[in-house]
């Protein structure tokens, strides 16, 4: 089984409208994650991380826009890089 790629489930936990795209991914992601408890631990992880971030930009009236450049994926790591406020 190929494994959710880490831009995959960025998309998945930060989609912020039902458009076809959308809906075709969540399915996916959700199909997969049923099988497999590994990707639905970083789905988890990931998805508890943009969480903290938007609660940390709401205490902060930070725009939700900025937080899309702070995002930089390599391989199979996921780094959060402070953008310059």
């Amino acid at each position: 089984m190929e494994h959710l790629t880490i831009s995959q489930i960025i998309q998945f936990v930060s989609f912020t409208e039902m458009n076809e795209n959308n809906l075709k991914l969540a399915s996916q992601v959700n199909f997969h994650m049923i099988q497999c408890a590994e990707c639905r631990k970083k789905v988890l992880s990931i998805q508890n991380t943009l969480d903290k971030l938007l609660s940390y930009t709401e205490k902060n009236k930070i725009d939700r826009t900025d937080l899309q450049s702070c995002w930089i994926v390599r391989s199979s790591s996921l780094l959060y890089v402070p953008a310059p406020w």
